[in-house]
């Protein structure tokens, strides 16, 4: 899979449904079309981007950047690769460098 990824946004109400039982939903979903699927509450997403924009340098446009790449929580944040966050368009090595490191630092906390 070269990296195709779909969003798929669903009410609160929906998402047990659209993810199935144990996941058979969405896996199923993504087999059919090639594609991963991350399935995300609104909700979901506006937690994210809170906790994204609590690091110090991540302000809002930047946590919307994080989390529409895939990092929903510092700690995906923490073990992301410098590189990868990188080749987000805005982002930048030496941006994904201090992002991480205090990704990091505040797990230590």
């Amino acid at each position: 899979r070269d990296n195709k990824r779909a969003k798929v946004l669903v009410t609160s109400e929906q998402l047990s449904l659209a993810i199935g039982k144990r996941g058979q939903n969405v896996r199923l979903a993504s087999k059919l079309v090639g594609w991963e699927i991350d399935v995300r509450t609104k909700e979901g997403i506006q937690q994210s981007l809170k906790e994204l924009s609590k690091l110090k340098n991540v302000g809002k446009r930047m946590a919307t950047l994080l989390v529409n790449a895939g990092y929903s929580d510092i700690k995906s944040l923490a073990s992301a690769s410098i590189e990868d966050l990188g080749k987000i368009k805005g982002i930048g090595k030496k941006k994904a460098e201090k992002i991480i490191e205090e990704a990091r630092n505040c797990l230590k906390e």
